[in-house]
């Protein structure tokens, strides 16, 4: 979020770079920062005159390049926007629009606005770095999410309890227009109420399955097994086969496995991604949710997971049933 509160000090001071570029996963913050330049830098009533938004894969640079050199229309500055660009990832990027980024028109505001990440090798990045108008829009952390929350619903004159904020979350993840579309659906809910509770989240929130799926994984290796058995429940009424939820817990448990050999021998953060072939930020957690079990622990659940595929393909078990005494064997060791 400190990325974005600095770009909304830097307008508030009238702090304008001529070339901008905002890329990066988080698109609504990146569309919000969009919406602020156009609000400070173009008058209500030159809207048409003055600012200008560009498909960037339908748009020809040459096209940009003449609207950004055009001098603005009874006001100071002239906003231009090219969504979705695609010179600064692949593909080849004109001389002309280097050229521009070296000896931009002061009277335009010029942003390129991407979701993707940028190729720094480039030529365009290394140039248009060297400005101070690239922000790299990253997700926002837990803590400034549960923040966010809070002030949604407060500008709505609501609250929401600790536990509705942190099952928003559960059911949404990181993506900021999927929690504010449940936001506003939560507040037409309880209508005059002013609290959101759980139960309400429970009841409106969409769960997203993805999300879910990462929910259920870190529950199990934070010990949280309640939570964990919410997920799975959640996972199953979104119609996810029990196979599939056994597999990926199955995967869990061998990576917490690799993970507490790999401690035992002293290996590095670095070679235990390595080995173990997942990103660094998948890794870091194994390693630490691994300290959570012993190496016995960790090799019955394998095989108790193991044991309730079998149990349920014969059908000699309910799947939810035999994976809940599996986790509550856990809780009473």
């Amino acid at each position: 979020m400190k990325y974005y509160l600095e770009l909304l000090d830097n307008l508030k001071k009238e702090k304008i770079v001529p070339v901008n570029l905002f890329y990066g996963p988080e698109s609504y913050l990146r569309h919000q920062a969009v919406q602020e330049y156009k609000n400070k830098l173009i008058h209500p009533d030159m809207e048409q005159f003055n600012f200008s938004l560009f498909e960037g894969g339908e748009v020809t640079v040459e096209k940009v390049l003449e609207t950004a050199c055009s001098l603005p229309v009874f006001g100071k500055m002239r906003l231009v926007v090219v969504k979705r660009a695609p010179y600064f990832s692949s593909g080849n990027v004109p001389e002309a629009l280097l050229e521009y980024i070296k000896y931009p028109v002061k009277s335009t505001c010029l942003i390129f606005e991407t979701g993707e990440d940028i190729d720094r090798r480039k030529k365009i990045n290394k140039l248009i770095m060297k400005t101070e108008g690239v922000i790299e829009f990253s997700r926002l952390n837990k803590n400034d999410l549960l923040k966010w929350i809070t002030q949604l619903a407060r500008r709505k004159g609501k609250q929401i309890t600790p536990e509705g904020k942190q099952l928003i979350l559960d059911r949404c993840g990181s993506e900021m227009y999927d929690i504010l579309n449940e936001i506003n659906k939560l507040i037409n809910y309880i209508g005059e109420r002013e609290t959101v509770t759980e139960e309400d989240v429970n009841l409106v929130a969409v769960s997203h399955g993805e999300e879910n799926v990462f929910v259920v994984v870190d529950a199990l290796g934070n010990r949280q097994f309640n939570r964990a058995l919410e997920g799975i429940k959640s996972l199953l009424l979104q119609k996810e086969s029990p196979q599939a939820i056994l597999g990926m817990l199955a995967r869990q448990v061998r990576l917490m496995i690799q993970a507490k050999e790999l401690y035992k021998k002293g290996s590095s953060f670095s070679d235990g991604c390595k080995h173990m072939g997942v990103p660094n930020f998948v890794c870091k957690k194994v390693f630490s949710q691994c300290r959570n079990f012993s190496h016995e622990q960790l090799l019955a659940l394998l095989e108790g997971i193991m044991h309730v595929d079998y149990e349920v393909k014969t059908g000699k078990q309910d799947f939810y049933t035999a994976l809940e005494i599996i986790l509550l064997d856990l809780c009473i060791e």
